[in-house]
């Protein structure tokens, strides 16, 4: 299903690079007194959403995107603020996330990651990268600074903190979560576009995924920002839970009746969950991961399919 979506935009991303300037509409938006994000943008292969917290003394950036669109945040950043970047935090693994990662650390800043994914990067990380952009590199740049569940940026200002939920999306999944201004980045997570989201890792847990959603939500919280697409509420963590879990619970039962991938790929009825299975094709993808991964998980011998 990724690879599908990265592919194509990575093409179209390639014939364009060259001709374009570098920016042809401003994507900085502000979400509060000294916090931003920039937003991604599929068509250029720079489809994360990119936060940024302007400390008193220094910037903390929210994931770091491909390297080339490293550089025009970086550039984006300097036209708010003359502050330093000093640290940039990852989200989870995957590439579109942390590929960026060189280009931040040769501009000065330290990476910051739960411990768990610090590991992922460097074991599956460059397998990741060729999925996503088809580059052959050699090196990827790993976090160093390196949390188990919970860090804090504070500096009397302002405060950001850096939780890990558990294993979901990926093992080492984290959000930065903003108390004073009810504002949580939570990566992939949860997504606001009608790709629908990534269910395919190898370390995915479904049922660590809904829980972490109801967790979260139960923060205040005022602005969710998805690592794709739109802002929204914590509505929008309610309806990615519900789209998950309602996926979880028919391809349990349909696997447990003996029903094959292709067969649920066709039957399994997601449509009233709107743009989270806006593109059929998308949708499909993820059911067969979810199908291939099934057995797996630690709540597959719970009874009757539910996602307890």
């Amino acid at each position: 299903m990724r690879t599908k979506i990265y592919c194509s935009s990575f093409l179209i991303f390639l014939l364009s690079w060259a001709s374009q300037p570098s920016y042809t509409q401003n994507r900085v938006h502000q979400l509060a007194r000294d916090v931003y994000y920039w937003s991604g943008d599929l068509n250029k292969h720079e489809q994360t959403n990119v936060g940024f917290v302007v400390f008193r003394d220094y910037v903390l950036v929210i994931d770091a995107n491909f390297p080339w669109a490293a550089e025009k945040i970086i550039t984006d950043i300097k036209t708010i603020t003359p502050k330093p970047i000093r640290f940039v935090f990852n989200t989870h693994y995957h590439a579109d996330h942390t590929l960026g990662n060189s280009v931040f650390i040769a501009h000065g800043a330290a990476i910051v990651s739960t411990d768990d994914l610090a590991l992922e990067l460097g074991t599956k990380g460059m397998e990741d990268v060729k999925e996503q952009t088809k580059i052959k590199s050699e090196h990827l740049e790993l976090p160093s600074i390196r949390f188990h569940d919970h860090l804090v940026f504070d500096d009397g200002q302002h405060r950001v903190e850096l939780i890990k939920y558990g294993q979901a999306h990926t093992k080492g999944d984290g959000v930065a979560y903003l108390p004073a201004e009810g504002i949580v980045f939570v990566g992939d997570l949860a997504v606001n576009w009608t790709f629908g989201n990534n269910l395919s890792d190898q370390d995915v847990r479904y049922i660590g995924w809904i829980r972490a959603l109801e967790n979260i939500a139960q923060l205040p919280i005022k602005t969710v920002v998805p690592s794709h697409g739109d802002l929204g509420d914590v509505n929008l963590l309610h309806r990615q839970r519900d789209f998950i879990a309602d996926m979880w619970k028919q391809v349990k039962q349909g696997l447990k009746a003996g029903k094959s991938s292709a067969e649920l790929k066709k039957t399994v009825q997601l449509t009233q969950h709107g743009i989270f299975a806006g593109d059929l094709q998308e949708t499909e993808g993820m059911i067969e991961s979810m199908c291939e991964r099934a057995q797996t998980q630690p709540d597959w011998n719970s009874g009757n399919g539910n996602p307890e």
